[in-house]
């Protein structure tokens, strides 16, 4: 059984990989945008002819992001391979120890784990291509959306080149480049996606060995984890504070226990090990239980504090991305009021990054908790 710590941080460098991708896209687009709209202001009534140069230019960029994804996917394939194997070592060992405590002996099983977890590896890989594969082209589109809309205010005079880069930073920073893929039509952030593939796939990685060990053992009663702040919305298996710490039966047929599956809902979207879920299960005897369940109360403060803890980090990644996209901007810049204004943005945003660093940690003291410097990361 994996503790729900080590799936919380399994993500991280997988997340980190997604937002440096995410920041570079967004710098790229600040770039050529910050060039468009130079080139643009020389000729601002051929406005047939500046879409059509910002449609050959989306190109260009579209290239470059993908290139940046080819460079990184080798050490995103490392990652994600060597997370998932060593999640099938720790929850293998973890198992074993429940029946040697009872005095069973166990067979030898490392090339069926590597093989399980590798096979969970290359399908957590193609899910996160999929998604990566459709990053760019969504960039290009982000590209000529921004373009455009920054075209337009600056033609009605609503704002000025420099003020009409800046929002377009500014927003991009805060929503990120969107992608859409496979049968998912809802448009989400990249680190979304991929966390939610690597953290989905450790969490099935075991549950697959627990049952597996399980079914050569002819062991039926499973224990599942649990920690405070677990997921209190909706009702039956959704609800998982619900059915945490507590024992089941594989089978459904040990009357002393709730039956596994229709309990915890595993193998469902929403369920044990579905969705961004932290809890995972294995082989239990029972009797001893490790698992000192929260009052409802305090695992709802709990379940606050860490999405609250969540938000500042992003808030803090999205701020960096903006810092990153302005200095982008600046560099590129020619315009002497927009590289003023430029300048004055870079500026208030270092403040504001500085401020929102220092309000995360007063945070954290405050509440016992880590400073998690891998989830401030691009």
């Amino acid at each position: 059984m994996l503790t729900p710590e080590f799936l919380q941080a399994c993500a991280d460098e997988v997340t980190q990989i997604a937002e440096h991708i995410d920041a570079y896209a967004i710098r790229k687009i600040a770039e050529r945008m910050t060039i468009r709209l130079e080139k643009g202001k020389k000729a601002l009534s051929q406005t047939d002819i500046y879409q059509i140069r910002a449609m050959q230019e989306t190109g260009a960029l579209v290239k470059d992001i993908s290139d940046e994804i080819t460079r990184i996917s080798g050490l995103e394939a490392e990652v994600v391979e060597s997370s998932i194997v060593q999640a099938g070592i720790v929850a293998l060992e973890a198992e074993d120890a429940v029946y040697k405590a009872q005095g069973l002996q166990t067979s030898k099983a490392s090339v069926w784990v590597t093989r399980l977890a590798e096979r969970n590896a290359r399908k957590c890989l193609n899910t996160i291509r999929n998604v990566t594969g459709t990053f760019a082209k969504s960039a290009g589109n982000e590209f000529v959306l921004r373009t455009n809309q920054a075209w337009a205010r600056i033609m009605s005079g609503a704002q000025s080149a420099g003020g009409a880069i800046i929002d377009a930073i500014k927003d991009m920073s805060a929503k990120g480049v969107k992608v859409t893929y496979g049968k998912n039509d809802r448009p989400e952030k990249l680190e979304v996606a991929t966390a939610r593939a690597i953290r989905t796939s450790i969490a099935q990685t075991n549950g697959d060995i627990a049952i597996k060990r399980m079914e050569e053992m002819e062991w039926d009663i499973i224990l599942v984890s649990a920690h405070v702040g677990a997921r209190n919305v909706g009702t039956g298996y959704e609800n998982h504070e619900a059915w945490q710490g507590k024992f089941y039966s594989l089978s459904g047929n040990d009357p002393r226990f709730p039956d596994f599956y229709s309990s915890t809902g595993y193998g469902e979207l929403l369920g044990l090990c579905g969705v961004n879920c932290r809890h995972s299960f294995g082989a239990g005897d029972g009797e001893h239980n490790p698992y000192t369940l929260p009052t409802h109360a305090e695992n709802d403060k709990q379940y606050t504090i860490n999405q609250q803890a969540r938000a500042k980090e992003r808030k803090i990644r999205a701020l960096k991305k903006q810092r990153d996209a302005l200095q982008a901007s600046l560099r590129v810049a020619t315009d002497p009021q927009t590289k003023e204004e430029l300048d004055k943005a870079l500026k208030s945003t270092r403040k504001r990054l500085r401020e929102h660093n220092e309000a995360y940690r007063e945070f954290c003291n405050a509440h016992g908790m880590k400073v998690r410097e891998e989830r401030l990361a691009i």
